[in-house]
């Protein structure tokens, strides 16, 4: 918990104020914290510790009480002061590689949005390589998926680099022009529009963020033109923004 008090009447204020910002009596307000180990008020002129310097100091850090734990991937028997607890439900670990390999090995049980059948994943590997993984049983049910009425050859991503790969491409978030994929507005595999006003260059960096915001509006809303008009004017100012700023950087270095 923070205060701020007055140094010169003793004023107290419980939230923080503005810069340079004065007291009725012309005095500045000095930052407090609560210790985290005795709970008493201390000054916090940098607003970098969390213990007062009774409580802080090696003397108190090597005769604060510690608490006997057992590692929950090893098994080990270990020490650890009862300050460094972060909260009641924290997992105890003897050390950092017994964590990670604790969380790599959790095995889940998962339903597939496709097939429905049910099938396990590691916790670790849930959304950190695709969108599919831990939401479908195989990659077959996944490009399954990303068809409709029955069409299982998917071509939507090839038709669509060579219409709009007409020249250098830059991206529309960041500017880049190293690793672009071309990113379908209203996703291909519900529509299957290949036109150009539903196609925009975005790096491989930047691709699953517009990805993921694409998800988002699409739940809310199932319409896809209302959708698609929108989107694309919010991306399509983004892409005029980029341009400029590019065109400015590129018109001072032939400048200079």
């Amino acid at each position: 918990m923070d205060k701020w008090i007055c140094k010169r009447c003793g004023k107290e204020l419980f939230e923080k104020p503005k810069k340079n910002y004065t007291c009725e009596c012309k005095g500045r307000y000095r930052h407090f914290t609560t210790c985290k180990i005795c709970g008493e008020w201390f000054y916090n002129g940098l607003n970098c510790k969390t213990m007062c310097d009774k409580c802080g100091s090696p003397q108190a850090r090597h005769a604060r009480v510690r608490e006997t734990l057992v590692c929950e991937n090893c098994g080990k028997v270990f020490e650890r002061r009862i300050s460094s607890r972060k909260g009641e439900n924290q997992k105890t670990y003897c050390s950092k590689e017994c964590m990670k390999e604790h969380k790599a090995g959790i095995i889940l049980e998962r339903t597939c949005k496709y097939c429905g059948k049910t099938f396990t994943v590691k916790q670790s590997s849930i959304g950190k390589t695709t969108n599919a993984s831990g939401n479908y049983c195989s990659s077959r049910c996944y490009w399954d998926s990303m068809t409709i009425d029955g069409d299982k050859c998917y071509k939507g991503f090839r038709p669509a680099k060579h219409k709009y790969f007409d020249g250098v491409q830059f991206c529309i978030m960041c500017g880049t022009t190293k690793n672009i994929h071309i990113h379908h507005i209203i996703p291909n595999r519900l529509t299957h529009d290949q036109s150009k006003d539903n196609l925009i260059p975005i790096c491989t960096h930047c691709h699953p963020k517009v990805e993921r915001i694409t998800r988002e509006v699409l739940k809310v809303c199932k319409d896809y033109k209302v959708t698609k008009f929108y989107l694309n004017n919010i991306l399509r100012t983004k892409q005029y923004a980029t341009f400029a700023v590019i065109k400015a950087v590129m018109d001072k270095r032939k400048a200079l």
